[in-house]
């Protein structure tokens, strides 16, 4: 094992470079956040109203509501809280939205770091920069947006990558890392549906992996026939050297014990503790070893023996050379006994904290779905079950599953690209995509039996890297279908392209070294300033270039400020306010933001009945009776009141400043009977569009202009000359091709009022169970009114 303070002081100095260059993309995203007005809409509102719930009377036991019912008979929510509990605190410390937003870039960032210092831990100093610049193509690769994003299905995709890295640890028999191992565990695998599996597998694979572990090691531990170390009480047995508090090093006739405040950076004996070393390897007396090469097991490291012996460098080898950075490089025995004590029955006997650490954290992370399901009929884990077992849905295929693994692996590496959408991961391969992939794993194969015995812990991260790929397949083929565009149900990719690349640049500068001979002639680019350029590029590459950068319902983040300002204003001295959404746009995004703002500011948010699902029930009419409502109606092109005593509190329409030239166009599709072009099945088709299915669009359009003229690439078949009739003015068209429609979840007019609640029960009879003794009685008929 390797730890931070055996650094020498050139290693030292680079670690809070490495750590500034990794922080860099998280701390730009959120500052982009903050300008950019960041606010908790849609999912992310919903989240920041569970998360007020938790120092509620009405804590939350299970995750979000999922899409699952719509497209399987069993309807379970995402599979835990512990992102609502997690974000309480900081919510309250420094507001909603910058609560959200900082503790969301704040578990990413602790992500990263974290996987850095394992790979270090169990690597060595070589490859843990390495490892900084892979996991710090984590952040170029997802982006500067999904870096901030608290929504369930993007906050367990960068936490993924330090539990993949922990579990590759903890399999390799690191005890002390059980109880960030199980933290991570329980983090990633309530977030979402979508993440749920994987996290599953890599936590069932670190827990098999370390349980092999450790009944390998109660195999080596016992005594050997006819041992030649010596079994008198004066002499330490070579498991004790090995566990104790330092490294042991093979000499030709016996084995040296290096204690860790006596090592430099690449493991082996520092120059100015050389000439002690030299004086003690002299007059040790060479009883308990015999006169060749001893073969030490790593009884500590989680590794098989290594079955060579490691010739010491000297004092004059600079530890940043290639050859010290990259040998030494698990080939010499760690330390993994307890602190200030030696020898393997310490560390056998002092296992338990590390355990009843892990146990203690899994209890409490999973406490309310332990009590859900203990209270709950049906429970959401059931459901989950149930829904994990049923085929009434359609998936992406097995052939799509095949497809992302095959990109995960392959070329080009999947954290070197950005701005992806899900569409990239299924489509279909190239023949050098195809032969990109037969090369990456046939290196990662390689490497796993080259090195099995002389470098385990290399040997097992390309075993990793491949297993996960061929899980990341079977859960990736389970996508549902018309899912198949999110790019967060495929965040697993990410974590195996990862793992690959930082086992293939370990293994690329083993036989570099190799080919260059042992120790030949240094030159300055041996130095990790190469690796710590490279960081930095990608780190300035994640603040400046990287996509998407765009914000879920960014486009509305003003807008959602002014409404919400307006209705505040209207509902002072009102504690329970009605907020009845109508509209896409209005039921998906301005509602769950203005209910966060009311509550945020002392008002109790009520909702229909109907949205007790997302709201809680707690917020519904069957619990609390208002003292006024709120209506949010929106549409496209135009919305109408129903409420003639209402008081009108907002307005906002996306294209006002383009509204009356939009408008011509609508009266120029009404002028005429619709013609299609000769061309036109020829144009549809050229547009990747069904003839049929676009000649039926077009024969509505004078009922509903605004079903094309709301479309680009139906706009573009206009223009393109699909019709002959009627006729359109060129110059609006063409302004209308090069500047679509700004739309935000298919609509773009706002309207907002406020009625009594006396108004809204006899306008809207279908609001179930209004506690109000005026009140006519109302049907209990969960139905969505309009």
């Amino acid at each position: 094992m390797y730890r931070l303070r055996d650094l020498d002081r050139r290693g030292r100095r680079l670690v809070p470079l490495v750590v500034l260059l990794l922080i860099a993309p998280f701390v730009v995203s959120v500052v982009r956040a903050h300008a950019a007005g960041w606010e908790p809409s849609g999912d992310n509102g919903i989240i920041a109203l569970q998360a007020f719930d938790t120092h509620s009377g009405h804590p939350p036991l299970v995750g979000l509501p999922s899409t699952a019912g719509v497209y399987s008979d069993a309807d379970p929510r995402h599979p835990g809280p512990i992102e609502f509990y997690a974000l309480a605190l900081p919510m309250k410390v420094l507001g909603t939205s910058m609560g959200m937003v900082g503790w969301t870039a704040l578990v990413n960032l602790s992500a990263v770091l974290v996987a850095a210092w394992v790979v270090l831990r169990r690597a060595g100093p070589g490859v843990g920069v390495w490892g900084a610049v892979v996991l710090g193509a984590i952040s170029w690769a997802q982006g500067p947006a999904q870096l901030t994003d608290p929504v369930s299905s993007n906050a367990g995709g960068i936490p993924m990558v330090a539990l993949a890295v922990l579990a590759w640890a903890v399999a390799a028999g690191d005890r002390r890392l059980l109880p960030l191992f199980a933290l991570f565990s329980a983090y990633v695998t309530q977030q979402h549906l979508g993440v749920f599996g994987f996290g599953i597998a890599l936590t069932v694979g670190g827990l098999a992996g370390l349980t092999q572990w450790e009944w390998r090691a109660r195999i080596r531990r016992r005594p050997l026939v006819g041992s030649s170390v010596d079994a008198s009480p004066g002499a330490r047995d070579t498991s004790e050297v090995l566990s104790g508090d330092g490294d042991s090093t093979s000499t030709d006739d016996q084995v040296e014990f290096i204690p860790s405040s006596q090592r430099d950076l690449s493991g082996r004996a520092s120059a100015a503790d050389a000439p002690a070393l030299s004086e003690r390897s002299a007059t040790a007396p060479a009883a308990g070893v015999g006169a060749s090469t001893a073969v030490l097991p790593e009884t500590g490291s989680g590794s098989d023996p290594v079955t060579e012996s490691q010739p010491d460098p000297g004092p004059d080898v600079d530890p940043w050379t290639m050859e010290a950075a990259w040998q030494s490089t698990d080939a010499l025995p760690r330390r993994t006994g307890i602190e200030g004590t030696e020898g393997a029955d310490a560390d056998r006997d002092r296992w338990w904290p590390w355990l009843a650490g892990a146990l203690l954290v899994t209890l409490l992370c999973w406490l309310p779905v332990v009590v859900d399901t203990l209270v709950s009929d049906p429970s959401n884990l059931s459901r989950l079950s149930n829904f994990t077992g049923a085929g009434d849905r359609q998936t992406v295929g097995a052939g799509a599953g095949v497809r992302q693994g095959v990109r995960a692996i392959g070329l080009p590496p999947l954290i070197a690209r950005t701005g992806l959408s899900g569409n990239d991961l299924v489509a279909s391969l190239s023949i050098l995509e195809w032969l990109g992939a037969t090369l990456v794993t046939a290196l990662l194969v390689s490497v796993v039996f080259r090195y099995w015995r002389s470098r385990p812990a290399l040997s097992r991260l390309s075993l990793t890297a491949l297993c996960l790929a061929v899980t990341g397949a079977v859960i990736g083929a389970n996508v549902p279908a018309f899912e198949v565009d999110r790019l967060n149900l495929y965040r697993w990719s990410f974590v195996v392209s990862a793992l690959a690349w930082m086992a293939i640049g370990w293994a690329a500068g083993i036989w570099l070294v190799a080919g260059r001979g042992r120790y030949s002639a240094r030159s300055r680019w041996e130095t990790p300033w190469p690796a710590m350029a490279a960081l930095a590029v990608v780190s300035l590459g994640a603040c400046t270039y990287a996509g998407p950068t765009g914000y879920r319902d960014g486009e509305l983040f003003g807008i959602e400020r002014r409404l919400n300002d307006r209705v505040l204003q209207a509902v002072q001295g009102k504690e329970n306010v009605l907020v009845v959404p109508f509209g896409n746009l209005a039921s998906r995004s301005l509602a769950q933001s203005l209910a966060v703002d009311l509550e945020a500011h002392g008002h109790r948010a009520v909702l229909p009945g109907y949205e007790s699902a997302s709201y809680g029930q707690h917020r519904s009419l069957a619990e609390r009776r208002p003292d006024t409502v709120v209506i949010v109606r929106t549409g496209r092109a135009a919305v109408t009141s129903r409420e003639d005593d209402s008081k009108v509190l907002f307005t906002e329409d996306l294209n006002r400043d383009r509204r009356r030239r939009f408008e011509r166009l609508s009266d120029q599709a009404r002028s005429a009977p619709i013609v299609v072009s000769p061309e036109g099945a020829e144009l549809a088709e050229r547009a990747g569009l069904d003839a049929g299915f676009t000649d039926a669009a077009f024969q509505l359009m004078p009922l509903d202009p605004d079903s094309i003229l709301y479309r680009p690439t139906l706009v573009d078949l206009l223009a393109a000359g699909y019709l002959t009739s009627p006729k359109f003015d060129g110059e609006l068209l063409g302004e209308l091709k090069a500047n679509p429609l700004d739309l935000s979840w298919d609509e773009d007019r706002i309207e907002v009022v406020e009625i009594t609640p006396g108004s809204a029960l006899y306008l809207y009879p279908t609001l179930p169970n209004v506690p109000t003794e005026e009140a006519p009685p109302v049907s209990t008929e969960v139905v969505p009114p309009g």
